[in-house]
């Protein structure tokens, strides 16, 4: 370098004379050989590092379902353990009583009678009937928790990996205009480059310095947020999937690493939830009847120990009147039931349709303009990048031209990876809303 800095110090660096021209092919080819051609940042290779397990969809939608299942059976259970109380048929009670008379001719009476109590109001079956609705409204419930849970952890798993993609696209970009930089460095000190080069390509490297930092940041929050979310441990994850492929999502079939078919003709949630419907219906009609006479029948023996002993019976009925309680707290639990098992029914059609419609357009969107955008991009892109370092060579381009072609270059990839985890976002939500993950 220094050699080449004597034989052309007061030459015009863009004029591609003596040292000068070597000095701007040097610059070019640094700004080339860091990343010759515009890469998608899927292609790129990471960094090597030890890995233990590697996260995949697959991986991803078991975790997601084993975290939100532990809680959604828990509600379950609990309401199934309601049920079981419900079922359960009242004991019946002995009772025994005696009574003493004192003095002359005095003696025991004892009384030994059984009381069956008999559930004649109704009472008991309206509780059994909405018991049985509650399990049913718990597990529609729980099935939709489990859906949402799994529909968010493949959107942050999709996030991450977008975010990675940017890290590499903007780091490759900072290494390359680092590289630049240096090289004019090295001319200016020989004596051969202009302060304004140095300059210039010293801001353009502290602002891609700046931007692939924040985007690497942005990168490592995303992934540290979906491992702790779905339990894994920080040091021993990598994510296993790349954004390649989101072209082919709107093709007819199942594309590779899908857990479910999309399409399905029911979603097993509004099933479940039209049956809890159905089960409050009859609750409701239970609770209905219910409010009328209670009555416990007792029988058993009675022994008089007097002078003589003599035996005999005692029979007798309980009634409870219906003065106070009429079974109007049954009633209103029924009516409210119902109303929440109609409301969950109809949102859940509801998620079932607009959803669905507004996905499969977002998906067919996103993957049409990709296809578009890489076709009227790739090409062109490269011819670009090498037009702008050839005209920089030969003196017929600035050094402005070069930066603001890879700026294009960067831009263009850039684009890239958002249309495909677009795609990828809105194939989520579609299986999501077709009952892919219940």
């Amino acid at each position: 370098m220094r050699g080449c800095g004597n034989q052309g110090a007061g030459k015009n660096p863009m004029t591609g004379q003596n040292s000068g021209h070597r000095h701007a092919a040097l610059l070019v080819a640094s700004l080339a050989v860091v990343l010759p051609a515009p890469v998608r940042a899927e292609e790129s290779a990471a960094h090597p590092r030890a890995v233990a397990a590697v996260w995949d969809e697959a991986v991803v939608v078991q975790r997601a379902q084993a975290v939100a299942r532990a809680t959604a059976d828990a509600a379950v259970a609990v309401a199934d353990a309601d049920r079981v109380a419900t079922d359960q048929v009242p004991n019946p009670s002995l009772q025994w009583d005696r009574t003493q008379v004192g003095g002359p001719g005095g003696g025991a009476e004892d009384a030994v009678a059984l009381r069956w109590p008999l559930d004649l109001s109704g009472g008991r079956a309206a509780r059994r009937a909405a018991a049985r609705a509650g399990v049913a409204q718990q597990r529609a419930a729980a099935a939709v928790a489990v859906s949402d849970a799994v529909a968010r952890a493949l959107g942050a798993y999709w996030d991450a990996i977008h975010e990675a993609g940017r890290a590499r696209v903007l780091a490759a970009h900072q290494e390359r205009t680092a590289e630049a930089a240096r090289i004019v460095q090295r001319r200016e000190a020989a004596g051969t480059g202009s302060g304004f080069e140095r300059l210039r390509l010293d801001l353009e490297a502290e602002r891609a310095r700046g931007v692939a930092h924040q985007a690497a940041a942005d990168a490592a929050v995303q992934r540290s947020a979906l491992v702790a979310d779905l339990g894994g441990g920080e040091a021993d994850i990598e994510l296993g999937d790349a954004l390649d492929g989101a072209a082919d999502l709107a093709a007819a079939g199942t594309p590779a690493g899908v857990v479910a078919p999309v399409g399905a003709p029911e979603r097993r949630a509004v099933a479940l939830a039209a049956d809890a419907r159905s089960l409050a219906e009859v609750a409701d009609r239970a609770a209905g009847s219910a409010g009328g006479f209670g009555v416990s029948v007792a029988a058993g023996v009675r022994i008089d120990s007097g002078t003589t002993s003599r035996f005999g019976y005692v029979a007798g009925v309980v009634i409870d009147l219906p003065v106070l309680s009429k079974g109007d707290d049954l009633r209103a639990a029924a009516r409210a039931r119902l109303q929440a098992a109609d409301a969950a029914l109809a949102a859940l059609e509801r998620a079932s349709a607009g959803p669905a419609v507004r996905a499969r357009t977002e998906l067919h969107t996103a993957v049409a303009e990709l296809r578009h955008h890489d076709a009227a991009t790739s090409a062109q892109v490269q011819r670009l990048v090498a037009a702008a370092q050839s005209g920089y060579r030969d003196g017929q381009r600035a050094l402005v031209d070069v930066i603001d072609a890879h700026r294009v270059q960067v831009d263009t990839e850039l684009r890239h990876l958002e249309l495909a985890w677009r795609a990828r976002r809105a194939w989520v939500a579609l299986r999501a809303a077709t009952g892919a993950f219940e």
